[in-house]
């Protein structure tokens, strides 16, 4: 748990580090927002999501270690060349090689601990592994930061001239090519199949059979996911930006305080919702994951659309809800899929919620803002508006979504002690 919470750490906090340094990108490249959006967003989630189904189906089968160990070495070097990127499309690569490298480390995760925890114990270390985007996020913006602070304006590297923010990116992935040769040399753990499973059942005709035989709940799971990505990598992805914009803090100070906020929100939200379900679970006796979800999607519209109005006062403590409602999903979504789909299917079960997510969360979360910035307010000291479309809109179909599984969860999940006649 711990070795695959530090590889989730270290990839998130190479794919988020871009967030924190694209007011710098923006600036010495000459982008709009637009094509920041694109560079944190499509570049990154187009590899991503093409390598995540196949990598998904190899880890029902290869050794899961050595594909997290390939992974961590590619995501790692593709990061570092970030940081010799001398124009959109040389970091526009560079970027596709991190997703195609991180691609390994969802399927191959969720399998493995599955394999070493038990049911009724596993929901608390994969709520500690979901705290990984969060750590690494808020450690994106905090070292970032420092890092940013501590570098000369520009650097000679081995014969080249490299801006802060070249170096940045170097220095971050840094511990990345030390994981990967941790992961040569940890055994992967036995795969324990339900005394129901059949070793044979894992064609992909089979795997279609039994998503349609449940469909209601993948299709609330992946379709409500997918929508409510989209707001968690909005924030992420604008918040630093609209904190520089619209209430005059230097970048350092942006990356510090909402780093921190990114750090105890996130990681509160993503282990103390696995608390709430139990206790809902225990009070009704039936499996509410997706209603919790729903409702989280509903509470998030209001508190986004105040974005543009928050002051000096308020914008901190609208973004620590904000960033406390937009995880509490993810760790029961996880849960439930591992719950719900046989072991010889979860690496494919988990790579579909990697694409369904990444397709939708990093496609639509940073372009559309930025989009909606260049194009619909025609202003740039205008991204907080460009926020509260995303959390409103987003919130309110990511909780339809949800629902559309809530009942058929509540009556099937083997959590479930009180359905249907």
């Amino acid at each position: 748990m711990i070795l695959l919470l530090t590889a989730y750490v270290l990839g998130f906090i190479d794919r988020q580090v871009l967030n924190l340094l694209a007011p710098a990108i923006k600036a010495d490249l000459d982008l709009t927002d637009t094509q920041v959006g694109l560079l944190q967003g499509p570049a990154f989630a187009a590899t991503y999501v093409l390598f995540s189904f196949p990598l998904g189906w190899l880890s029902d089968s290869m050794n899961r270690m050595r594909l997290l160990a390939f992974g961590a070495f590619f995501w790692t070097l593709a990061t570092m060349a970030c940081g010799f990127a001398r124009n959109a499309w040389q970091l526009g690569i560079a970027r596709a090689g991190v997703g195609a490298g991180e691609a390994a480390i969802v399927p191959a995760a969720w399998s493995i601990l599955a394999d070493s925890f038990p049911t009724e114990k596993r929901a608390t270390p994969v709520s500690i592994y979901l705290a990984g985007p969060y750590i690494g996020g808020s450690l994106a913006l905090i070292f970032g930061a420092v890092v940013l602070g501590l570098v000369p304006e520009v650097t000679h590297f081995g014969g080249l001239e490299l801006a802060n923010w070249q170096m940045v990116f170097i220095l971050v992935a840094a511990p990345g090519l030390l994981l990967g040769l941790v992961f040569l040399v940890v055994r992967d753990p036995d795969r324990q199949l339900a005394s129901h499973e059949k070793v044979e059942k894992r064609s992909f005709r089979d795997f279609l059979a039994f998503l349609k035989s449940h469909w209601k709940i993948y299709a609330g799971m992946w379709l409500g996911m997918g929508l409510y990505v989209v707001l968690l990598y909005g924030i992420q992805a604008a918040t630093p930006t609209y904190l520089v914009r619209a209430h005059g803090w230097e970048i350092g100070e942006a990356g510090y305080r909402y780093g921190i906020i990114v750090l105890l929100a996130g990681t509160t939200s993503v282990l103390s919702a696995p608390v709430f379900h139990r206790w809902i679970l225990k009070r009704t006796g039936r499996d509410h994951a997706l209603t919790i979800s729903a409702g989280c999607g509903i509470l998030i519209a209001p508190f986004g659309f105040m974005i543009p109005f928050a002051d000096e006062n308020t914008v901190l403590p609208l973004l620590v809800i904000l960033s406390f409602l937009v995880t509490v999903p993810l760790p029961l979504n996880t849960t439930t899929l591992q719950l719900v789909t046989p072991n010889f299917f979860r690496g494919r079960a988990s790579a579909v919620t990697v694409i369904a997510t990444n397709v939708l969360g990093l496609g639509l979360g940073p372009t559309m803002i930025g989009v909606l910035t260049d194009y619909v307010f025609e202003d740039l000291m205008l991204i907080g508006h460009s926020m509260a479309v995303l959390f409103v809109f987003f919130g309110l179909t990511a909780a339809a979504c949800f629902l559309i599984g809530a009942k058929s969860l509540a009556d099937t999940s083997p959590l479930s002690t009180k359905v249907p006649a």
